[in-house]
């Protein structure tokens, strides 16, 4: 390249750059705060440089409370740390915005992070531990939250104790990728509380993915909820109890508006009361393929009262049964499943 052919390269390169500049104006974010104390709220973007531990005697609410949009709490590898008369170990105000939590220890708080609504809100390499009620709960709505590469684990399971890993109500497109949930009374509850069929409802809506659950009473109790994929997760050991029998997954209805879009693929599903189970008859047009479900002393794969699902190319062995609907679930598509033992006569023969 000559001289002049160098000088209209360089020229070009920084007219171009120029133009990037005025179109997209980078955003400048103030630098981090570092030192946190309890019963403190964060308005800005914040790292901590130390573990917190704080005592419900001076601080009985929450140990931290976030208060504005475009906060990233970023525990900096440290450890928050409450106690059961505390309710919250992060508390976020209602409706915030882009809230990240990220690189750090939350535990034994009765909530360890809690939102009434939310929108954007991820939720990151955290390990949640030692909740008395819940891990992670949206109780009110929202929508875009992220869950990913965590691990929640909760006190053995309780009739009395509901210690549910992560809790979503009126959530639309929640993510959950790649948690690992041992222990509680479910890993992931999934719910709308005013889902009453007469329209004044938001149903969750997203999916869950790549994710382990262990030695829960039930894995995933999915209620009220519309166009959700659970797929590529693992479940076994799910412990009954007086409170719950111990499957799986568990997807209900209550009301009279119709659920669809659920679908459940690509799950290795064993050791559990039952694998997978679709009750209500306004639970329709579920789709539960490609999954792999053994040794559940109950059900393999079990329809009450639902009617035009689809459950195909699903391997089941050694269940109590492998497949199984009852009268009132007819007619629903069973396609290409291998399995040992059926009840149900839409079911082909094994």
């Amino acid at each position: 390249m000559n001289k002049l052919s160098t000088q209209l390269a360089v020229v070009g390169t920084a007219t171009a750059m120029a133009l990037v500049f005025v179109g997209a104006p980078m955003e400048v974010r103030a630098t981090p705060a570092t030192s946190v104390s309890c019963d403190q709220t964060l308005m800005q973007d914040t790292k901590m440089d130390g573990d917190l531990t704080c005592s419900s005697d001076l601080v009985p609410f929450a140990a931290l409370i976030i208060g504005a949009d475009n906060v990233t709490l970023d525990l900096g590898g440290f450890t928050i740390t409450g106690d059961s008369g505390m309710f919250a170990g992060v508390f976020l105000d209602d409706g915030l915005t882009r809230i990240t939590i990220k690189n750090g220890t939350i535990q034994d708080f009765q909530v360890n992070v809690f939102a009434g609504a939310a929108v954007r809100l991820k939720l990151s390499d955290l390990i949640i531990k030692n909740h008395t009620r819940g891990g992670v709960q949206i109780t009110e709505g929202g929508e875009d939250v992220v869950i990913r590469n965590s691990s929640f684990l909760a006190p053995a399971p309780r009739c009395d104790a509901g210690t549910v890993a992560i809790a979503f109500f009126g959530v639309t497109n929640l993510d959950v990728n790649n948690v690992d949930v041992h222990g509680g009374i479910s890993a992931v509850l999934i719910d709308c509380a005013l889902c009453d069929g007469l329209g004044f409802e938001t149903p969750n809506t997203g999916k869950i993915r790549n994710s382990t659950f262990t030695g829960t009473n039930t894995g995933m109790f999915i209620v009220n909820t519309t166009d959700l994929t659970v797929s590529n997760n693992y479940f076994s050991n799910t412990v009954s109890s007086a409170c719950l029998p111990g499957d799986a997954i568990n997807v209900l209805q209550i009301g009279s508006a119709p659920r669809t879009g659920i679908k459940i693929r690509n799950n290795f599903i064993h050791d559990n009361f039952s694998g997978i189970i679709i009750g209500g008859s306004v639970v329709a047009g579920a789709e539960i393929s490609g999954n792999q479900i053994r040794d559940n002393s109950n059900f393999g794969i079990g329809l009450f009262e639902s009617t035009g699902n689809l459950i195909k190319n699903n391997i089941t062995f050694d269940n109590g049964v492998d497949l199984f609907h009852n009268e009132l679930s007819s007619p629903n598509t069973w396609k290409n499943n291998s399995c040992e033992t059926k009840e149900g006569a839409d079911i082909p023969d094994c």
